[in-house]
């Protein structure tokens, strides 16, 4: 394996994305070497891509083709923050991680203190990603 493919060894990323933006920078880290934790609703199943088939797929895989597509490599963690252990887990987490990658909708992420200056305030020296597709609104990204 070329050098370049452990590039970011050593580094720990928190993934609080789903679908496709935030997913695909979290495999990039990861394909480069990073530890990608992804963290998925539990409540809800995970991310939502995780059913979305073609009507050729294995309906009896729990992971699409979609779903495969942007998130090898990463480790899979299925939390409900409305349980304390979970959020306290999360929280922890997050206070070791290098990088936040995140695509909650702002008023999502205020309410579970999972925005920048919640997250900065436990963790000063990490680096936040926010990507959304409408910047100027609460819609999803």
């Amino acid at each position: 394996m070329p050098e370049s493919a452990h590039f970011f060894e050593g580094l720990k990323v928190i993934e609080l994305a789903s679908v496709l933006a935030g997913p695909a920078v979290g495999m990039f880290f990861a394909e480069l070497g990073a530890q990608v934790i992804k963290i998925e609703n539990k409540s809800r199943g995970g991310d939502v891509t995780r059913t979305w088939r073609l009507p050729q797929e294995d309906k009896s895989n729990p992971f699409s083709a979609y779903y495969c597509s942007v998130n090898y490599g990463k480790e899979s963690l299925m939390l409900d923050l409305s349980n304390p252990k979970d959020k306290e887990l999360l929280e922890a987490l997050l206070r070791e991680a290098d990088i936040v990658i995140s695509n909650y909708r702002p008023k999502v992420a205020e309410k579970w203190s999972l925005d920048y200056s919640s997250i900065k305030k436990t963790n000063p020296s990490v680096l936040f990603g926010h990507i959304s597709g409408y910047p100027d609104s609460d819609r999803a990204a």
